[in-house]
């Protein structure tokens, strides 16, 4: 795989490989039409609610090679989410276990995911606000810090990433 990784550097930046069609499809081979598919992503611009058009493309391409589920982390941030054809992709679900997020404006906000599926398609999703305090996440314990991440999450996705209506609809229908 060829590209850059957060990791080496001492500033923060994309973790991210830039993924050609071969190793795109090496990994489609590992996917079965069988089974649900989840590839979990460790990518994009640390410290950015905004994705990457690199990030974008690659989230998308792994749903062309069979993937039904792409999780996203490395940004720290909540980021959007896409669905198209009963497949979800959630760019950044935020830090959910890293602690020595305190005054990070966001770096203490994730999200946890609840699936439905049924015969290989996600039917439903349910988004549950969490925070990260010091080594422990717990549910936004109020209604009003509830409704302030997910307003968050709401403004990251307002932004399309596609111009297929089908990409916005599952991912806004969750919150």
């Amino acid at each position: 795989m060829t590209g850059e990784s957060g990791s080496a550097r001492e500033a923060p930046g994309p973790a991210y490989c830039g993924w050609d069609d071969a190793e795109l499809a090496s990994v489609a081979k590992i996917f079965s039409p069988d089974a649900f598919n989840v590839a979990f992503v460790h990518g994009g611009q640390e410290w950015s609610r905004t994705t990457t058009p690199e990030q974008e493309r690659l989230y998308r391409e792994l749903l062309h090679h069979g993937a039904d589920l792409v999780l996203g982390a490395h940004p720290h941030m909540l980021q959007g989410m896409e669905a198209a054809d009963g497949k979800l992709i959630a760019y950044s679900l935020g830090n959910f276990l890293f602690p020595g997020m305190e005054g990070t404006p966001g770096g203490e906000d994730s999200i946890i995911l609840r699936l439905g599926i049924y015969d290989g398609k996600i039917r439903y999703v349910q988004s549950f606000p969490v925070r990260l305090r010091g080594r422990m996440v717990r549910r936004a314990s109020s209604e009003e810090a509830r409704r302030e991440l997910l307003e968050q999450i709401r403004a990251v996705n307002a932004e399309p990433k596609s111009s297929t209506e089908g990409w916005q609809k599952l991912a806004r229908e969750a919150l």
